[in-house]
């Protein structure tokens, strides 16, 4: 948690850094110093520079801020958004600010180079979040990862792990993602249980590990048998 923390502050001081860059030295921003010198000098242009310095400022307080009530808080789970939302500010206010000043040849050369970003974008994002969990124990910790969600559990902390044959009866979705039949990070049962998903399919059986600090986990893969050879390795490992 306090590496996270310290992490986010770094980022959001980079991102003020760049802020009050881009406000001294406004020819250095991507784009914008392609724009021809009467242009460049213009009132538009140089409000625009101004709000997405502006922007990078507001960022980098929203990572800081936002960090340190989590810690405070002890919420990091939630730090993915926190830090997203610190990246969005900036950039759509860069994207917003820099079409305003475009012609319109520059414009559809800009909505593609946008559109391209989008798909690759979301691409990545589905081809990260339909890979496999990772779960590994060594040097004392069982360590579990897919996509953005990730554990590291240590082995006296753990309460019990079992091989389930289905999942309790599942209310919502708190704080995680659900495609086709891949189910990430935070969900509530009926019971207002939250448990911690790494699933890939509806099928069980499901490794369940809970701990001492009241965290349930569950684990499978589409492959069943897969399932239960990593429950089998991973007891051997703990059993060491």
């Amino acid at each position: 948690m306090k590496n996270t923390l310290i992490t986010s502050v770094v980022f959001g001081i980079l991102l003020i850094v760049c802020g009050i860059l881009v406000a001294k030295y406004p020819s250095s921003l991507n784009g914008f110093k392609s724009i021809d010198k009467d242009r460049f000098e213009s009132h538009e242009v140089q409000n625009a520079i101004k709000f997405i310095s502006i922007s990078l400022i507001i960022g980098g307080f929203v990572a800081i801020s936002g960090s340190t009530v989590l810690s405070i808080t002890n919420s990091m789970k939630y730090i993915f958004w926190i830090l997203l939302g610190a990246i969005l500010i900036p950039l759509l206010c860069y994207l917003y600010q820099y079409e305003k000043v475009l012609t319109e040849k520059e414009k559809v050369k800009f909505y593609f180079w946008v559109i391209l970003a989008c798909f690759i974008i979301v691409g990545v994002v589905f081809y990260k979040a339909s890979r496999s969990p990772a779960l590994s124990v060594q040097d004392g910790f069982i360590d579990i990862s897919c996509y953005r969600f990730y554990d590291h559990i240590p082995n006296k902390d753990v309460s019990e792990i079992y091989l389930v044959p289905k999942l309790p009866p599942i209310r919502k979705r708190s704080n995680g993602i659900a495609v086709n039949e891949t189910r990430l990070g935070y969900f509530e049962t009926n019971k207002n249980e939250k448990i911690k998903l790494y699933s890939k399919s509806y099928r069980g059986p499901y490794i369940y590990i809970s701990t001492k600090d009241n965290k349930y986990i569950y684990i499978n893969y589409a492959d069943s048998t897969k399932t239960k050879q990593v429950f089998d390795n991973m007891k051997k490992q703990i059993k060491k």
